[in-house]
């Protein structure tokens, strides 16, 4: 008699919206709650965009000119396979994990336009929101400049931006202004978290 062994893993894995980066920190890719994602790697600086879909615990980010990248999915990572792209820095193998972030002990800061007063908050549901808001912003470029009277400046973590009342953006230091065409978060998003005195710190 002849007894089979088998130690197959039928569970299906999903990816969560948001970071996966290596180790080392040497390369991430972000993904969207549309379906798209942004892919960078430190070692050839450029930032890659597409499409990605998860089918058999197998992940495939494609390039809007056809290129892939294909990952295989676990439980708590994604490891990379293959690409069809004719160059490419990564080595099989290579695993990304979901970023952690400690919004616990993360703080955020809401000023507006050139007011002397500032909104100081460490309520993890408006940290969360804010600091989420940022990295999920799809970004693309305007001629319109920004209206720093009537902008909110948000610092938390270690990002910030500028937002104004005609949804012109500056990340950052950047010198140029953008839209976030995903729309995660509004500017009267903002001035309702700026009016609201019981998010001040102390006012528990």
């Amino acid at each position: 008699m002849i007894l089979t062994l088998c130690s197959c893993d039928d569970r299906q894995y999903e990816i969560s919206v948001g970071v996966y980066e290596t180790e080392e920190g040497m390369s991430s890719i972000r993904f969207y709650e549309d379906g798209t994602f942004t892919f960078f790697n430190l070692l050839s600086s450029r930032i890659i965009t597409g499409t990605y879909e998860v089918l058999n615990n197998q992940l495939t980010l494609t390039k809007y000119d056809g290129t892939n990248y294909v990952f295989t999915v676990k439980s708590d990572r994604i490891v990379f396979l293959s690409t069809t792209a004719k160059y490419s820095y990564l080595e099989k193998g290579l695993t990304y994990y979901p970023e952690k972030i400690d919004y616990e002990n993360m703080q955020a800061a809401v000023y507006y336009g050139f007011s002397s007063y500032a909104l100081f908050t460490d309520n993890d549901v408006v940290v969360k929101e804010l600091y989420d808001g940022y990295y999920n912003m799809k970004t693309e470029l305007t001629q319109e400049e920004l209206d720093f009277s009537s902008a909110f400046y948000v610092e938390v973590g270690d990002i910030s931006f500028f937002m104004d009342k005609n949804g012109c953006i500056k990340l950052n230091d950047a010198d140029y202004t953008v839209r976030d065409t995903a729309d995660s978060i509004s500017y009267e998003r903002l001035k309702q978290i700026y009016n609201d005195s019981s998010l001040m710190m102390g006012e528990d």
